[in-house]
């Protein structure tokens, strides 16, 4: 946008690359560009109202765009997340002020809001980095309900209001603040995004005491269950939070076990005893019968290992 233009009945327009568009709020909202400041162009020379002098905006002391309030603590996030709603009132007050003096005109237009600190495309999902409110309108007015961290949500779209950009989501709108939600690794199918409380692994993987998985604490052996307190995202990958430390959620590595997991054994009880006549498989997924085992058979167990499915099976010779 270059300028603010004025029509016959000075009605405001903006003037653009190849003319003039409206300049109604209910059209378009301001960008993210540096305003321009104390530029004024006399209508007398150049046959036209252009004229236009943008000042800075001045941000509420309860405004989520404060840089001390974008870094704060997780708990005060969720006040941080309301006050932009507050600020969004503010946005609208601000006025514009006009002066005619010998057929020129000087306007002075409040700054754009800071979009570097929001997500402004749709990727298509999104993930809450903390505890967020679902609200029913673009303003983020009127709570629904809360989603919770590592929640991984569909995106419909990104709607403004007053120059604030928010996620339509299925049941209403989101913040679409970096500080609160990131847009997951592109190959997010290949991880786990859900929390069931216990994951396994499928092959020998490590533990680290940092969500960058930088920090080794231990290795943990292929077959272990293990309790998952959460998930949280760094750079828009996954990693299950567990009592001392973190690890990766890549489907590769890990397992959700089946639903009915406290119906199987998952620590090896060195060896197991047939209860009635079953089979012995070639393969984990126990497909490829190798001979019947009567009951009572008794076998000495190797380890415990798990199908890609969820399944835990006892590792035997042969």
């Amino acid at each position: 946008m270059y300028s603010i233009a004025y029509s016959n009945t000075d009605i405001p327009c903006l003037k653009v690359d190849g003319g003039y568009i409206s300049a109604a709020k209910n059209f378009s909202a301001e960008s993210s560009e540096p305003p321009k400041t104390n530029i004024v162009t006399d209508a007398s020379s150049t046959g036209s109202n252009d004229v236009i002098n943008s000042a800075k905006e001045k941000k509420s002391a309860s405004s989520i765009e404060d840089d001390e309030q974008a870094s704060a603590s997780l708990p005060t996030r969720e006040s941080d997340e309301k006050s932009e709603s507050t600020n969004a009132g503010a946005y609208n007050q601000r006025k514009t002020e006009v002066s005619k003096t010998n057929q020129s005109q000087t306007v002075t237009v409040a700054s754009a809001v800071d979009l570097s600190k929001y997500y402004t495309t749709n990727s298509g999902e999104i993930v809450a980095l903390t505890d967020i409110k679902l609200y029913s309108e673009v303003g983020l007015k009127n709570v629904i309900k809360t989603i919770y961290a590592g929640s991984l949500l569909k995106t419909q779209g990104v709607e403004y209001a007053s120059g604030y950009p928010r996620f339509k989501v299925s049941g209403g709108y989101i913040t679409a603040n970096r500080s609160f939600v990131v847009q997951p690794t592109s190959n997010i199918a290949n991880y786990y995004t859900t929390n069931t409380g216990q994951i396994a692994s499928l092959t020998d993987i490590h533990v680290y005491s940092d969500v960058a998985l930088t920090k080794l604490v231990r290795t943990v052996s292929a077959g272990t269950l293990l309790k998952v307190q959460g998930i949280e995202y760094i750079s828009g990958y996954p990693r299950y939070k567990l009592a001392d430390g973190y690890i990766t959620a890549n489907k590769s590595f890990v397992v959700q076990p089946v639903s009915s997991i406290n119906n199987y054994y998952t620590s090896n009880p060195g060896e197991i005893s047939a209860s009635k006549v079953t089979h012995l498989y070639s393969d984990i997924d126990l497909t490829n019968i190798v001979k019947k085992v009567p009951a009572g058979t008794v076998y000495k167990v190797e380890k415990i290992q798990y199908s890609t499915s969820g399944y835990p099976r006892f590792k035997v010779a042969g």
